[in-house]
């Protein structure tokens, strides 16, 4: 699960993409962190994706 911000810290979503109206530039630090981690969550992903269907009836 990737979260940017809570209930504490409303802000970060906005600190990652910006808000262009209010001169606040993206940081993207959840775009990197999830670009750096990559290798480490793709094929758990892809395997949940995967049984996920399975268990859909007609996918």
């Amino acid at each position: 699960m990737i979260r940017a911000g809570r209930k504490t810290v409303p802000y970060a979503g906005v600190i990652n993409y910006g808000w262009p109206a209010r001169g606040i530039r993206p940081r993207l630090f959840v775009n990197n962190g999830v670009a750096s981690s990559e290798s480490m969550w793709q094929r758990p992903y892809k395997r949940f994706i995967e049984q996920t269907l399975k268990q859909i009836k007609g996918a």
